[in-house]
């Protein structure tokens, strides 16, 4: 053990820590890469949904956005259609005929008694699941679908999805709303696992945890080191940054603020010590008549009254 940590001792922490650093920042621009690579079709779509969005409220829907529609239908695998349909329900655009075939009409109603799962009235083997529009909500059926490959538990409001996506087509459905002629434009997309997904994630969990668990103990050694050269009770130290971490530095930090460090030996003892208890360095001014310690701003002796020089 003392081998241990003798070792610890002589670890260059200011080194280490500029390792640590640069280490952590290219790790994790290596996990924004990663995710941004998994993400990369989800994070275009969010893109254009958005611009789409955006020029549906400004100037509602016209022949330009039309174009922009037919560019979005191709632009993902995952993207099966993209519907304008005006506000009886009647659907007056289509990118293709992929799930509503010829239908002329798509109506939605709520799929009972499951929140945020709707059908259309002429097709009922289909499920409809209300995504949000961010890229959060773009993404989420993806990763529940994920979990539930893997076996996760679900909560109630997944009961839905686990049944049945096992009997029914499931399918996730984006819109937003022409608020002046009424018409909505649904944006109908795959429910499909990423590939290797679970890989990916398990890659990035992995470098967050040893990022942190660096950080966690490097930080228990560096104040046992520190602990250890002013001779104070370092082991002990040591161990409560480790089970506390910032807790327990902010406890340690306090204590030698509240105390003196020998300039010599380093040692942390009372303020009020005349001389350093480990290597009789003198630490404060004494008054030459009576040697109370007296402070270096003080003209006369507040004990005996004598002149300080």
């Amino acid at each position: 053990m003392t081998k241990q940590f003798g070792l610890i001792e002589k670890l260059n922490f200011k080194k280490a820590a500029i390792v640590y650093v640069a280490s952590s920042i290219i790790l994790l621009l290596v996990c924004i890469a990663m995710a941004a690579n998994l993400l990369k079709n989800e994070i275009l779509l969010a893109v254009n949904y958005e611009n789409i969005h955006e020029k549906v409220e400004q100037t509602g829907i016209n022949d330009d956005l039309i174009s922009e529609l037919n560019r979005l239908a191709v632009s993902s695998d995952n993207v099966n259609n993209v519907l304008i349909v005006d506000k009886n329900d009647n659907i007056v655009y289509r990118a293709n005929k992929n799930i509503v075939g010829n239908s002329s009409k798509f109506q939605l109603v709520p799929y009972q008694p499951y929140r945020r799962f709707f059908q259309e009235t002429s097709n009922t083997n289909v499920i409809y699941k209300a995504a949000k529009a961010d890229l959060l909500g773009l993404s989420e059926d993806y990763i529940k679908r994920l979990q539930i490959s893997r076996n996760f538990s679900a909560s109630d409001d997944d009961l839905s999805y686990i049944s049945d996506i096992t009997s029914k087509e499931l399918y996730s459905l984006n819109y937003t709303i022409d608020r002046n002629s009424g018409s909505k434009i649904f944006f109908i997309r795959s429910i499909k696992p990423m590939p290797y997904a679970e890989n990916i994630l398990e890659a990035i969990g992995f470098i967050l945890m040893l990022i942190f668990a660096v950080y966690w103990i490097g930080l228990a050694l560096w104040v046992y080191k520190d602990a250890s050269k002013k001779q104070t009770n370092a082991a002990l130290w040591g161990l409560l940054v480790l089970l506390t971490n910032l807790v327990g530095l902010l406890i340690y930090i306090m204590v030698k603020q509240s105390n003196r460090i020998c300039s010599e030996c380093e040692a942390m003892q009372s303020k009020d010590n005349i001389y350093c208890i480990k290597c009789g360095n003198k630490l404060n001014n004494t008054c030459a008549k009576c040697s109370s310690m007296v402070s270096s701003g003080d003209d006369y002796c507040r004990i005996c009254g004598n002149k300080l020089d």
